[in-house]
């Protein structure tokens, strides 16, 4: 990941260096997406904590699940 910017890698090119454990690209992944996971949460707890929790158990989701993730 070191020889692209993050910003570069598309989201597939993201997933598949997070599943080879890259860190950074799970953060890259959080930044480009953590408003919008935030804002549909919200719209559906009505509740600014229930949605920071829903945001951070839905990204939590993906780094237990990036193992076992099919692109197809």
């Amino acid at each position: 990941m070191a020889e692209r910017r993050a910003l570069e890698f598309t989201d597939q090119e993201l997933l598949g260096e997070i599943r080879a454990g890259s860190a950074a690209a799970f953060e890259q992944l959080l930044r480009r997406y953590r408003r919008l996971v935030f804002r549909i949460a919200y719209g559906f707890t009505g509740d600014r904590e229930s949605a920071m929790d829903v945001s951070q158990e839905t990204f939590l989701k993906v780094l237990n699940g990036i193992k076992t993730y099919r692109s197809d």
